[in-house]
């Protein structure tokens, strides 16, 4: 979903033809993906840690750390899921939109942030995902801006998401 993101949001004017069977193929392969982890967790015990990257941080370590385990695999299936219902029932009822090509990428990366929080082995990768589908989610909210009322929704789910955040870093600290 994250690849889907990128390509629908870097190429959506120049490509917007392109940007459907991408954000499809990305939801799908995604959902493929996560049946493979429920299917392995399944089938034994299933636990993986992975650190992707190491952050400098002046003070104690932090790292960009990943984990799956049998529950992840089976939230990553029902995340997966229902964002490859959102895209395929989105063909039909955005039909015409001139954004379309926004809304497809933007509904990739709330996929791809929603996956991180769902692997995330670490507080600031969580943190991080979070925020990211806190941002998707006012975009998506928002997204048919000339109208008052997606205004509205989508300015009210940012404070609201933005108070919710301050107990989040409470939590964090």
């Amino acid at each position: 979903p994250f690849l889907a993101a990128v390509v629908g949001l870097l190429g959506g004017r120049t490509w917007p033809r392109l940007v459907v069977p991408v954000a499809v193929a990305g939801a799908s392969v995604a959902f493929l993906s996560a049946l493979v982890l429920a299917a392995r967790s399944l089938a034994g015990d299933l636990y993986e840690s992975a650190r992707l990257a190491d952050v400098p941080t002046g003070g104690p370590p932090m790292g960009v750390d990943l984990r799956v385990d049998g529950l992840a695999a089976v939230v990553s299936v029902a995340v997966c899921a229902v964002a490859l219902a959102v895209q395929v029932y989105s063909i039909g009822y955005l039909k015409g939109d001139p954004r379309y090509s926004s809304y497809a990428a933007l509904v990739s990366l709330f996929t791809a942030a929603m996956l991180l929080v769902v692997f995330a082995d670490d507080l600031m990768v969580l943190l991080v995902g979070w925020e990211v589908m806190g941002v998707c989610s006012y975009f998506l909210i928002g997204h048919h801006w000339e109208q008052e009322g997606s205004r509205a929704s989508a300015v009210k789910a940012f404070v609201v998401t933005r108070l919710g955040d301050v107990g989040f870093l409470f939590g964090i600290f």
